[in-house]
């Protein structure tokens, strides 16, 4: 029996390399797994059907759960499709061109209906077969990993008359061939090369200051294996700001640095470090009238880390934290001679949560504690955020000094390019080896920062000086990242 179920495979291999069998998957396909699914013809019911021409050309990157609910599964249904596609309980199919579907799934969360199979004549296609208990069937297809609802006819299978066939048939020699198989289990949405840029904007104010800032922050980034991206970047960032009588301003001009991005993802769960220095991080503070001026020089040194998670696909929190501490300093200007230099060093930790109202809109709250050494103070900072795909963002924050100085008011906005285009591109034209895990609704993780909230103002006793919270619109570390 068992020299018969070789040469079973080996006959089914050879007919997979004349007909143009597609799917590594399709060669490990015994002879009595071969699915109750017959080929209807597409003029049978093709009235007003899409036609799918090109398997890979648009594969599945979406979330499952989702799919499974746009191809008419309720929450029973997919439960239990969970526990099946988990426990690996599938037949094998085989789907040719003239096959008929009632749905496919394509990319995120693109579906058709009605829709029949016009592949080149003589490709087929294998597919795994789920079936559940409530009689519904729905298959995901080897090669593109699409997921369809097949239209099936049930027949009797012959396995005495197959396996009568293939004996009779001699079969030629053959030099054995060993045929790699995909691993089981979710792939990655993370190319092998893949770039990140994210740009923010924002203002604050109260009955004290008002000021404005910006940061950039764009990282190439590489596949370097078992869940890690690892690339060189750059982060760039200023802010200023006055007081609304104007007697006093200050501001620290745009600079720029190198960063090395560190990115780990396993499962639902992963790891961001980001590394920077920033070159000629300055900080210049002054009086209207020119009285009094103040400006100094040097390096910043500043050090992210960011843990989320994602439970479900709809929801997902993370823990930040941020430190900057200066290096080099030295006073360049400045209206008193035994002026010191001031500490622009600071610390931040937060959480935040993230919930997707649609697949292309999510709302995202977060908490903070922010110390600046300049000021020597902490605040509080909460932030709402509502976010657009992986492309904008805008939402308004509050910076609450604990010492009981004034709060104030911020308002944010920012744009996100992350290789969108360029995988969109890649996926299509099967360019693209994917590792890892999936991430849905978006697949973007670093905060890239703590926020940019809080500028409070804590007036001295000199009348000739003011110093000023930053509190969050330093050089380094703030803005908010679009996941």
């Amino acid at each position: 029996m068992r020299i018969r179920n070789r040469f079973a495979m080996a006959f089914l291999l050879t007919l997979c390399t004349l007909f143009g069998w597609q799917g590594a998957e399709a060669a490990g396909v015994a002879a009595d797994s071969i699915s109750t699914t017959i080929v209807s013809h597409p003029k049978a019911k093709s009235s007003g059907a899409k036609h799918w021409r090109h398997v890979g050309g648009n594969r599945f990157r979406g979330n499952d759960k989702r799919a499974w609910r746009q191809h008419g599964l309720n929450k029973a249904e997919i439960a239990e499709m969970a526990l099946l596609v988990k426990k690996r309980k599938y037949e094998w199919a085989v789907f040719a061109s003239g096959q008929q579907f009632s749905s496919v799934s394509f990319g995120k969360n693109r579906i058709w209906k009605n829709t029949v199979a016009a592949w080149k004549p003589g490709k087929s296609y294998a597919a795994r077969l789920y079936h559940l208990s409530s009689g519904k069937v729905i298959a995901r297809v080897a090669w593109c990993r699409n997921w369809a609802v097949p239209v099936i006819v049930p027949v009797k299978r012959d396995m005495a008359g197959l396996k009568a066939i293939i004996k009779s048939v001699p079969l030629p020699e053959v030099t054995p061939v060993t045929v790699l198989t995909p691993k089981e289990g979710p792939c990655s949405g993370y190319a092998k090369l893949d770039y990140e840029f994210n740009a923010g904007v924002f203002e604050y104010h109260n009955n004290v200051v008002h000021g404005d800032g910006g940061f950039m922050d764009a990282s190439l980034l590489f596949d370097a294996g078992k869940g890690f991206r690892v690339g060189p970047g750059i982060f760039a960032a200023g802010t200023g700001g006055e007081l609304n009588n104007d007697e006093f301003w200050w501001d620290r001009p745009w600079t720029a640095g190198p960063q090395l991005t560190v990115d780990y993802a396993s499962g639902n769960q992963g790891v961001v470090s980001k590394t920077r220095f920033l070159i000629g991080a300055g900080y210049k503070e002054g009086s209207s009238d020119h009285s009094y001026y103040f400006g100094q020089t040097g390096g910043l040194f500043n050090q992210y880390l960011e843990y989320y998670k994602r439970p479900s696909a709809n929801f997902k929190w993370g823990l930040v934290g941020d430190i900057c501490i200066q290096s080099g300093q030295h006073v360049t200007e400045s209206s008193n001679q035994y002026a010191e230099i001031k500490d622009l060093g600071s610390l931040y930790f937060g959480a935040y949560a993230q919930r997707w109202v649609s697949p292309d809109v999510a709302i995202r709250g977060k908490l903070g504690f922010r110390y600046e050494n300049i000021i020597k103070e902490w605040s509080f900072k909460p932030e709402v955020t509502a976010r657009y795909k992986e492309l904008l963002y805008l939402g308004s924050g509050l910076n609450i000094p604990l010492n009981g100085n004034a709060v104030s008011f911020e308002t944010l906005a920012g744009v996100e390019l992350r290789g969108t285009i360029q995988k969109a591109y890649q996926n299509a034209n099967g360019k693209v080896k994917y590792v890892g895990t999936v991430s849905t609704y978006g697949e973007n993780h670093s905060e890239n920062g703590s926020s940019p909230v809080g500028f409070g103002v804590k007036l001295s006793d000199d009348n000739r000086h003011q110093d000023h919270s930053e509190s969050g619109n330093m050089p380094v570390g703030f803005g908010v990242r679009i996941d």
